[in-house]
């Protein structure tokens, strides 16, 4: 292979580029300013990622409050992965 890794494969991230890139690097922003439990959070986020919906949708349905559409898919995915972990 001739790709060698060193100093210039290493890129410092700026937060919103994080936050674009990882789903729990989003659900800690979201948890300070919200002031709610991050895994909560990063559980809905990975439920509206692995239904294909906006992770945008999740802070305006449940944290910002601003939207009534409601998106059963995504809570089944939610549910399937609580308790998934239990």
């Amino acid at each position: 292979m001739s790709d060698d890794y060193n100093a210039s494969s290493i890129k410092i991230l700026l937060n919103e580029e994080a936050e674009d890139r990882w789903i729990w690097k989003k659900a800690e922003h979201l948890a300070i300013r919200y002031k709610k439990p991050a895994a909560w959070i990063n559980d809905g986020l990975t439920a509206c990622y692995y239904c294909n919906v906006d992770l945008d949708w999740f802070e305006q349905r449940y944290l910002a409050k601003t939207t009534t559409e409601n998106k059963p898919e995504v809570l089944a995915a939610y549910l399937e992965l609580r308790d998934g972990m239990g």
